[in-house]
């Protein structure tokens, strides 16, 4: 669970790959929801881990990286 802000500058997709909650009240009550659907965690964290290692991981980075420093 994440907020609006949290999230900024992540390409994540609501209900996708994360739960977004913005008010104190629906980020209790989407962490509860979490807590008591098990599937959905894991459908959820397999999702979001999936997000993470294709746009943060070294092997997707370094190529990125490569080109700028080529144009420097």
């Amino acid at each position: 669970v994440t907020t609006t802000l949290g999230a900024e500058g992540i390409a994540l997709r609501p209900g996708e790959h994360a739960l977004v909650a913005d008010s104190p009240a629906d980020f209790a009550q989407a962490t509860l929801a979490l807590l008591a659907d098990p599937a959905q965690r894991a459908r959820l964290g397999a999702a979001a881990r999936r997000l993470a290692v294709d746009e943060f991981d070294w092997r997707s980075i370094a190529p990125l990286l490569e080109r700028l420093y080529a144009r420097m």
